[in-house]
């Protein structure tokens, strides 16, 4: 199951730098191999496996999660508890402000049908988060937090997020853009 969900997050990150090198086929990095890293294993909320995997370098770097469990031969992608969600693509924001190969990414995510931020860095002691008025602060490299205080009760939007993280020395890890 572990496998499942590194594939699925891999996979997911792979699909993001092959399109950007579609996209601009004069980037020769973009087709060359990519590093792969395991950022975490473990469990998210109602799923039995889950990874987030970071990948690529320079401009195009990404970080995916991924969530499966185990199947056989004959399974296909249709289990509700698998799946994979793109968390970060791209570079890293502004110049001078990344410690150097470390990358934070986040996104919003549905697991059986509740919303959850999901953050997720390499090199990252902590994990921050300014959603609308509110600060949160998680340890790394990952933090799963539950959306629903955060979110607007009147609407189906999400609220301004800005996401970014801090290495052991206190210096600012930000965020890949997300498409």
């Amino acid at each position: 199951g572990g496998a499942r969900a590194l594939y699925l997050a891999a996979q997911e990150g792979q699909r993001a730098l092959a399109d950007a090198a579609k996209a601009a086929p004069q980037t020769q990095d973009l087709r060359k191999l990519q590093g792969l890293q395991v950022v975490w294993t473990g469990r998210l909320p109602g799923r039995p496996h889950a990874a987030v995997v970071a990948q690529g370098r320079g401009s195009a770097e990404s970080v995916a999660l991924g969530y499966g469990k185990q199947g056989g031969r004959n399974q296909v992608n249709r289990d509700p508890k698998e799946g994979a969600q793109l968390l970060g693509f791209g570079d890293a924001g502004l110049a001078g402000s990344n410690t150097e190969g470390d990358v934070v990414a986040g996104t919003y995510v549905e697991l059986d049908k509740l919303p959850y931020l999901v953050l997720a860095g390499t090199g990252a002691k902590t994990l921050h988060a300014l959603v609308g008025s509110r600060e949160i602060t998680r340890s790394g490299p990952v933090a799963v937090v539950p959306a629903i205080p955060l979110l607007p009760i009147d609407t189906n939007t999400q609220p301004d997020t800005v996401i970014y993280g801090r290495d052991d020395q206190g210096k600012v890890i930000a965020s890949l853009a997300t498409g």
